[in-house]
């Protein structure tokens, strides 16, 4: 009775499953236990799929602003390299814009020397520019009710 009455007065004080689930950062066996329930139901379920369809969200939105940056920086590096200037003739600062939208990832700090940021330009001239996922619809199937064994209802309950 002790499990009873510890949910009844959590419940009095507008804590719920669906909060506590919410808050947590994974939902394993001995949470669900802690929690005062041995199973897995439809509420579970929701705020799992909830939790994911954020994560994924947070993912797009930050590739979007990686997206977006990288193509305002090849825009100036293109600028730049338009006035047909020799590599020789361009400042310091406009050569650094042209081997950020160079750079990639693992790629080593870009060097503030002239000479060395002109020969690692030589290096890196050739390079295709980066190729970002189109923005297609994406499935929503990663996390469904078990097909497998024929109880595809989520509402039913899983005994731990």
């Amino acid at each position: 009775m002790e499990a009873r009455e510890r949910i009844r007065k959590e419940k009095a004080n507008g804590e719920d499953l669906v909060t506590r689930l919410k808050q947590a950062k994974r939902v394993t066996a001995g949470f669900v236990w802690k929690e005062g329930t041995n199973r897995l139901g439809k509420t579970i379920f929701e705020v799992c799929k909830e939790k994911q369809l954020m994560k994924k969200k947070d993912q797009e939105d930050k590739m979007k602003k990686e997206k977006k940056a990288y193509f305002e920086l090849k825009a100036k590096a293109d600028s730049i390299l338009s006035t047909g200037q020799p590599i020789d003739k361009l400042s310091n600062k406009e050569l650094n814009i042209v081997l950020r939208s160079l750079k990639r990832d693992g790629d080593n700090k870009i060097p503030t020397r002239k000479s060395e940021m002109k020969k690692l330009y030589q290096q890196w001239r050739d390079r295709q520019p980066l190729d970002f996922p189109a923005d297609d619809a994406s499935n929503d199937d990663e996390l469904e009710p078990d097909a497998g064994n024929g109880n595809n209802d989520p509402s039913q309950v899983v005994e731990l």
